[in-house]
């Protein structure tokens, strides 16, 4: 009588531990998949947040170079004035997709061709952050070597003179990383 109750003791804990290990089982790929969901979400917060900031930083340097400083590259007010002919010319086609007509510094101070430099500045950051992230660098240094990229004085300058040479780096770079 006492082995038939170890018996049934022992088939009920084995039934109790591989529920349990079942259960910790699911339970431990649950966490795993939570924690690999919190990265991704921690890991497109920093790619937004960088190119957020970039945007930001390029937008108040070139209104101030813009505006206050006076610093126009004349190729980039030529690109926008040609732009603006374009667009506004006699048979206008495209013309009510600006915002001319509600802010006239779009074309005389040439924020236009800032906002695009400062656009594409921005997207070059925030793909470089994902893929130093994306290859197993740690996000610290992925964040200070796209910083140490995006404020490298002739970078910065090329993020809001309203060149093509920030659509152009950002395209080699996305390039580069994908191909």
């Amino acid at each position: 009588m006492s082995n038939n109750i170890k018996e049934s003791v022992s088939i009920g804990e084995r039934i109790i531990t591989k529920n349990m290990l079942l259960i910790l089982s699911i339970g431990g790929e649950h966490i795993a998949n939570l924690e690999g969901n919190l990265r991704i979400r921690n890991d497109k917060r920093i790619v937004w947040t960088i190119g957020i900031a970039v945007f930001l930083l390029e937008c108040i340097a070139g209104y101030y170079y813009n505006v206050y400083v006076g610093y126009y590259h004349s190729d980039g007010i030529s690109r926008v004035a040609n732009a603006f002919y374009v667009l506004y010319s006699r048979s206008p086609h495209l013309g009510f997709l600006l915002l001319y007509p509600w802010i006239p510094a779009m074309a005389t101070k040439g924020i236009a061709g800032l906002l695009m430099s400062a656009i594409f500045a921005s997207l070059t950051a925030s793909i470089l952050v994902r893929a130093f992230i994306k290859r197993g660098i740690q996000r610290l240094y992925a964040v200070v070597f796209t910083l140490l990229y995006s404020l490298n004085p002739m970078v910065f300058i090329f993020g809001f003179n309203g060149l093509s040479d920030a659509p152009f780096i950002f395209f080699v770079i996305l390039s580069i990383i994908h191909f």
